[in-house]
């Protein structure tokens, strides 16, 4: 019946019986955000915005110009920008790059 926050939680039993004798035991409870992001790309002009939802849980955005093997990911390196209920990197026409994804560290 008890509910714990996401994050890691230390949970500390004690017990005791009848002759006064006590233990004790603690254990953690990871509870962990499983909800994946959604991302969205749009065009603003020529240049692509590309936003997630804040969440508890910090994903980075990582791209790569090619999808074959083997696939190197980089951090996309710009800056980052609160809009509303979400995150927003601005990649210029430019770029190279063209596939994106969302990295849980």
């Amino acid at each position: 019946g008890s509910t714990f926050p996401q994050g890691t939680n230390v949970v500390t039993a004690l017990t005791y019986d009848s002759f006064g004798n006590t233990n004790t035991c603690s254990f953690l409870v990871i509870v962990e955000d499983q909800t994946p992001a959604v991302l969205r790309i749009t065009q603003v002009g020529t240049n692509a915005v590309v936003c997630w939802p804040q969440t508890c849980t910090p994903y980075v955005l990582e791209s790569t110009a090619d999808l074959s093997a083997p696939i190197t990911w980089a951090p996309v390196g710009l800056p980052v920008d609160v809009v509303g209920s979400d995150f927003c990197v601005t990649i210029p026409a430019n770029d190279p790059k063209k596939f994106f994804r969302l990295h849980k560290p």
